[in-house]
Formats: structure tokens, sequence, C-alpha cells
């Protein structure tokens, strides 16, 4: 059977190959009539991208509080304030005051346990960047309608890109810390208003967030689809987060949106909100971001490079990096 999108041709000889028609059609509304058509293999690849990176379900653990070691501690954090002032002010009210703000309440702290499983939590350090190498090129072979073997591509990928993903893993989640902390840093003094400058650096912060986050949709695209150095990863990511700009503000506003949703059902729809990061949402992100990267790849770096070697066009079905870094 062939299916209307690729997803149930299980006849052909090879990895398979999609209407023409579907691979050079990248509208959002044929999005999502991929991701309908898709929706089972985006399940099974969200599982597999969550076994690899298990060692967030360590994470997840101890913020559970379920290790954590319980004490007492006042219920409002005035009371220390209000306490000491009523041993030098010998008034009725202060008193009443330290009554009102005296109840106490349970908290904790993380124990020994607890502080292992966070420990062991940055193993995902070992894992991050080779799985979402490998989830990326699962996405971009859906993406372009090609029939896609979920374990065989997955596991492939790791194993042809290992050495690159783990390294460029590590850079971007560094790079994610220290963009993050900085926008929370100038956040406080923006609120707290302590210098024109701090205010200035909390928007120049923002803006590089909004920028690297652009960014992210193409570099691990890049990483499975060509030879190229990792320098030059970024440095086309950084291009392309303002050339690609209308299509990264789309893919932008679904992923916003998917996000918000899935809170939303958290909220008022517990078992579904809280399933579904482990159901599909990962993957269904990571689909969203490749299918609007890929066409502006496609547009600016596949496109005019067959143009210029005709005798090397060809439809791209590997797994394997197309081009090799000519710098």
């Amino acid at each position: 059977m062939a299916g209307f999108f690729g997803l149930f041709n299980y006849t052909k000889p090879g990895p398979g190959i999609a209407k023409k028609k579907e691979m050079e059609n990248y509208s959002y509304g044929n999005m999502f009539v991929q991701i309908g058509r898709k929706f089972s293999k985006l399940m099974g690849l969200n599982l597999l991208y969550l076994s690899m990176n298990f060692p967030l379900f360590f994470g997840a653990i101890a913020l559970s509080g379920r290790f954590n070691i319980p004490y007492q501690t006042p219920a409002t954090t005035g009371y220390q304030t209000i306490s000491g002032l009523s041993h030098y002010v010998f008034d009725p009210a202060a008193v009443v005051m330290e009554g009102l703000h005296g109840h106490m309440t349970t908290s904790s702290y993380p124990g020994t346990t607890s502080t292992v499983l966070y420990y062991l939590t940055l193993l995902v350090l070992l894992t991050f960047g080779v799985s979402t190498a490998a989830l990326t090129l699962v996405n971009r072979n859906l993406a372009k309608g090609e029939y896609s073997e979920l374990a065989h591509d997955f596991f492939g990928a790791i194993k042809k890109n290992f050495r690159q993903a783990f390294f460029v893993g590590i850079l971007d989640l560094g790079l994610l810390f220290v963009i993050a902390y900085a926008v929370m840093f100038y956040y406080y003094n923006f609120v707290a208003g302590t210098s024109i400058i701090t205010s200035f650096m909390f928007f120049v912060a923002l803006f590089i967030a909004f920028i690297y986050i652009f960014m992210r949709y193409y570099i691990y695209l890049m990483l499975v689809t060509f030879n190229l150095k990792t320098f030059k990863l970024f440095k086309n990511a950084w291009l392309f987060a303002t050339l690609g700009f209308k299509r990264n503000m789309a893919a932008t506003f679904f992923i916003v949106f998917t996000i918000l949703l899935n809170i939303v059902l958290f909220v008022y729809l517990m078992p579904v909100g809280a399933l579904l990061p482990f159901i599909i949402t990962l993957s269904l992100l990571s689909f969203i971001a490749t299918y609007s990267a890929y066409p502006v790849i496609k547009r600016l770096m596949i496109d005019p490079y067959y143009a210029d070697h005709p005798e090397e066009k060809k439809l791209e079905i590997d797994v394997e990096p197309l081009f090799e870094d000519k710098g």
C-alpha cells in the first residue's frame, strides 16, 4: 500500500521516495496533514528520543522531592524581621504581628540521594547532542515525505554523526545555559531598575536568545545533512536565522502554541497533559522546527549546489550527509 504521504509504503526496494509534489510542498497546511499522517511515527520517535536521554528521569525523580529531607520553617518570609522587631519594640501590635506571621510550615532540602540523582542527570551531556541529531534526521526525512525506518535511521544517524553531534550537544547546552542565565540576571536588574545599562542589556540578552532559538532550527539539521565543520554550522545557522525570518517566526509561533497547549492540558486535564511529553510533544516540536527550516536550507544551499553541479543532481534519500565541506 503506497499511502498518501508515503507513510504506509512498505513495498519499495530501498528507503523509499515520496511523490515529488509532496517533497516540494512545505506549506503549513501540508504540515498539519503530515503530522496527522505520521502521528504514530512521531510517537515512536518521541519514545526513542526519551530513551536515549534517560538521565533526565533521574532529575525528574530528584525534583519530585521524594528523597528530600523535611524541616520546619516559618510560613512567611517576613517572620524573621517581625520577630526581631518584637524583641526590641514592646508593643501589643508587634506581638500580634509576630503571632500572625509565626505559624510554621514544612519545607525540605535535597538529601544525599537527591544530590546523587542531580549529578546523575548530568549524564544527559553524553546523550543530548547525538540523540537530537538523530531526532532531527528522522524528522527531516518525514518532513520531505520519505519513508523512514525509525530505529534504523535513528541509530544509524547516531553512529554516523556521533563525534560532531556529541561536541555540538555540549556546546549547545552550554550556550543555552549562559543565555538563559543572562536573560534572568538582567531581567531581575531590569525589574529592580538598577541602571539604564542593565535595562538595556536585558533587551540585548533577549534579542540574543531569540536569535539563538532561530539558529537551533538549523544547527542539527545541517549537521546531519552536510559535512560542515562546527564553526560553519553555527555561522550558517546565524545567517539562516535572519534569511529565513518568516519561517522561523512561523515555527516559533507553532512551537510556543504547542507548549502552551500542553501546559493548559497539564493544568486542566492533568493525566493527558502530564503524559503528552512522554508520548509525542518532544518529537512534534522537533518536527515543526525541521519542517520549517528545511525549505530554507534547500533553497539557499542544496538547490544552488545542484545548479552548479548538475551532474550530481539526485534525490536526497540517504541518511548520509549530502555534501562535503569545501572550505
